[in-house]
């Protein structure tokens, strides 16, 4: 079984490039349960719709929410060649501190 690391998205590096299928977790979403469980999970998805934005889907398992896009999208960094997201982006969209948000890494 794969463990998973949770990095704060604050820590990482300005020029971390975040690929389709990155899992990303918002802890304390103000959940009545226990604090350990406050949380969502989301994956990276392309926007069909634009090919120059990512959307982040809910994939909490057990939760009601599950399959619910996250109210704004990512803007693909194209200038290094690549499709994906940055920090920058991230910051965009989620807040410049990036409160409550992590990185899931699978070890």
């Amino acid at each position: 079984m794969k463990k998973e690391i949770i990095v704060p998205l604050i820590e990482l590096n300005d020029d971390e490039e975040l690929w389709c299928g990155k899992k990303l977790r918002k802890k304390n979403t103000g959940m009545n349960i226990e604090l350990e469980l406050d949380f969502y999970d989301y994956i990276l998805a392309y926007a069909d719709w634009n090919s120059s934005t990512m959307m982040m889907i809910n994939i909490t398992e057990n939760c009601i929410k599950a399959g619910y896009v996250y109210g704004g999208t990512l803007g693909i960094d194209m200038n290094c060649g690549k499709a994906v997201v940055t920090k920058s982006a991230l910051r965009h969209t989620l807040g410049d501190e990036l409160t409550d948000w992590y990185l899931i890494k699978n070890q």
